[in-house]
């Protein structure tokens, strides 16, 4: 077996639940996966909804063939839409996703206070990465101050200590 992050794979997993989801006791946290899907992300993730008094619902269905819609051929798609919308939280850690696919949609228009994230290819080493370790309180400081000026820009342009550069006019009705 791969060495892996133990104890900080469960670190990452309580700050998704108690900081990113804010998972409250009796909430259904559902957990879906497909047979590509890093199973060390999936149990870790339960306990951590678990320990923090939710309900997780882990349900793992074949790796379908495609992603979005070309999954719908593969996947339990009533069934798995029907669960999904009775849930509080849906996490997706499917190797193929089905944001955007027939089952997205029966969860998503069927349940207006679903709390989705889709965590797509997560592994165990991401997780410690890009949820674990990170200093929310200076992502969030860096956010704010983001949207502030790209708010009252138009146009926007950013460059790197390398002098690449990204340029974007912002529409007005997205500001």
């Amino acid at each position: 077996m791969t060495e892996y992050y133990e104890y900080e794979l469960g670190k990452a997993a309580k700050i998704l639940i108690n900081e990113l989801v804010k998972v409250k006791p009796g909430e259904v946290v559902a957990i879906t996966a497909d047979t590509g899907s890093d199973r060390r992300v999936v149990s870790a993730t339960a306990a951590a909804a678990f320990a923090a008094g939710g309900l997780p619902l882990v349900m793992t269905i074949a790796s379908p063939l495609g992603v979005g819609k070309e999954s719908d051929a593969m996947t339990p798609v009533k069934a798995l839409g029907a669960a999904l919308r009775e849930a509080d939280v849906w996490i997706e850690y499917n190797q193929q996703w089905l944001q955007y696919s027939t089952t997205y949609e029966i969860a998503t228009k069927g349940n207006k206070k679903l709390r989705y994230l889709c965590y797509v290819t997560m592994n165990a080493d991401m997780m410690t990465r890009v949820i674990g370790r990170i200093d929310y309180a200076t992502q969030k400081a860096f956010q704010i101050k983001l949207h502030d000026l790209t708010s009252a820009s138009r146009h926007m342009r950013i460059t790197t200590p390398r002098a690449r550069m990204l340029s974007s006019t912002i529409h007005p009705r997205c500001a």
